[in-house]
């Protein structure tokens, strides 16, 4: 039995568009499918690390598929809502499948209480990610809670969504990875973090953990993520921990498999 997506996108001709970087877990999870179904796909995503370099990169290949016109349907992927403004040159004929991976509104207003419920900015928000909704056929979201959250906050019919749970990319995450080497550094209980330091992550929580065990010698720390730029962490004073800005998928894998412990940002 095919899903929806796999419906939607049989024999036809696809567009992959992701203002994220095209090696993130979600676009290489989307794109397999994409290029199993599709008769034709192209994938508009890039792997530069700035993001702002990212989506303008994005939305000129945007327009030039727009001004083209070769194609049946459209997918697009992490935060469709950083696209909204090129979303009325959508041709009527063609289909919007979205993957709203988050809603601005619930990320920046409810969750992290950046802008101020009930503000012009936040309502401007949040009709941003009803607008982007309505303009999808079919919506993707990672989980039947965050479907039934959308499904009731906007307005949105059940039929509408598809969850799609997020999987590893079992060509780099998998079971013949690499254990722990014999080292005396690796003999240690190794505690990985790895996450892009949101406050839902409790990062805080791990931070003051790291400070009471710091002169544990047997206890080893693994922090991946912008921690040092985001806390403004003296590396001097944490001499049982490695800190990491990002690593590349590959990289992460090995120090997952190598971990006793892992805090993951999901």
């Amino acid at each position: 039995m095919k899903s929806k997506l796999t419906e939607k996108i049989v024999n036809k001709k696809v567009v992959f568009i992701s203002t994220k970087n095209n090696d993130y877990l979600r676009n290489v999870q989307e794109m397999k499918i994409i290029k199993q179904y599709a008769k034709e796909d192209t994938i508009i995503a890039f792997a530069n690390k700035n993001y702002a370099i990212r989506i303008i990169k994005v939305y000129f290949n945007f327009i030039k598929i727009l001004l083209k016109n070769d194609y049946d349907l459209l997918f697009i992927a992490f935060a469709p809502q950083f696209l909204f403004p090129l979303f009325p040159f959508i041709p009527k004929n063609k289909e919007v499948v979205t993957d709203f991976f988050i809603s601005f509104f619930d990320t920046l207003v409810d969750d992290r209480k950046k802008i101020k419920d009930k503000s012009f900015l936040s309502n401007l928000i949040q009709k941003i990610d009803h607008y982007v909704l309505n303009k999808s056929q079919l919506i993707i979201t990672d989980t039947k809670a965050h479907r039934d959250y959308f499904m009731k906050e906007f307005e949105i019919p059940k039929e509408r969504f598809e969850v799609l749970y997020i999987e590893a990319d079992t060509r780099i995450f998998h079971k013949n990875l690499n254990e722990k080497s014999d080292s005396a550094e690796n003999k240690k209980f190794i505690v990985l973090y790895f996450g892009s330091v949101l406050p839902v992550q409790g990062l805080e929580i791990i931070l003051k953990a790291m400070e009471l065990l710091k002169e544990v010698n047997q206890i080893k720390f693994v922090i991946i993520g912008p921690v040092i730029k985001k806390y403004a962490i003296q590396t001097k004073n944490y001499p049982n921990t490695s800190f990491f800005d990002w690593l590349s998928q590959e990289k992460l894998a090995k120090e997952i498999a190598k971990a006793d412990l892992c805090l993951a940002g999901h």
